[in-house]
C-alpha cells in the first residue's frame, strides 16, 4: 500500500494508481491542497486522521459515522459534527468543536468522488 504523508503532499496530490493511503497528523494551517484521484470504489483509499493531533474527542479506532456530515456547503450543521464534506466543491472538512467558525480545510477532492464516513479511519 503506498501512504501519502500530510507533510510530503504539494498542492496537488495525485498519487499512482493502486490503494493510497491520505494521512493527517494534524490538522493543517491552510488546507488547499488537492486530491486528484481519490477512489473508494475501485480501490480502497481511504483518510486516516491522528486522534492524537486532531484532538475533538476522537479516539483510535473510532466509527465516525456519528461525527460526519455532508451537505451541499462547507459549513456544519451539527457541534457533535467533526469530520464535513462539502458535495458540492469536494471540500473535507474538520471542526474539533462541530462549529464551522472553527472548520479547517483539510483538502479538497477533485475528482468529483464522494467522502463516506467509512473512508475515514482515525489512529492513533
Amino acid at each position: 500500500m503506498r501512504s501519502a504523508r500530510r507533510a510530503r503532499f504539494a498542492r496537488t496530490s495525485h498519487r499512482r494508481a493502486g490503494d493510497d493511503i491520505f494521512q493527517f497528523a494534524a490538522p493543517p494551517a491552510a488546507g488547499n491542497d488537492q486530491i486528484t484521484n481519490f477512489n473508494n470504489t475501485t480501490q480502497h483509499d481511504p483518510f486516516a486522521v491522528s486522534a492524537a493531533g486532531f484532538g475533538g474527542g476522537l479516539t483510535a479506532g473510532q466509527d465516525v459515522t456519528s461525527v460526519f456530515e455532508s451537505s451541499g456547503d462547507g459549513n456544519f450543521a451539527a457541534s457533535a459534527s467533526r469530520f464535513h464534506f462539502d458535495t458540492a466543491n469536494g471540500g473535507r472538512y474538520y471542526s474539533a468543536d462541530g462549529t464551522t467558525a472553527h472548520e479547517v480545510l483539510l483538502a479538497s477532492v477533485t475528482n468529483g468522488a464522494t467522502i463516506h464516513p467509512n473512508d475515514i479511519h482515525v489512529v492513533a
